[in-house]
């Protein structure tokens, strides 16, 4: 979700297309999360079809955990993942 640009948010759709999972299985993925307190689910202002999935203040402390403890590997990614982008935008 951090990785759309000019918006903090994802649909299902979008999650299921970058995991290269089924409907069914991020569906399943994003409750678990959302019982963990990772995501939040809100229906959108501009199109009340669609449902935007948000990170939760827990999930962006647990996601810049994790890139600091990888920060070698994310760096020699280079232009793919930017850790400097990952704390930016949070």
């Amino acid at each position: 979700m951090r990785g759309y640009p000019k918006r903090d948010w994802a649909t299902i759709g979008e999650l299921a297309a970058r995991l290269c999972a089924s409907h069914q299985g991020t569906v399943a993925l994003v409750k678990r999360c959302e019982r963990n307190g990772l995501i939040t689910k809100q229906r959108s202002l501009a199109d009340a079809r669609r449902v935007e999935i948000h990170l939760t203040a827990k999930a962006m402390g647990l996601l810049e955990r994790v890139a600091g403890v990888h920060k070698n590997e994310l760096r020699r990614l280079g232009g793919v993942v930017s850790v400097s982008n990952l704390a930016a935008s949070g």
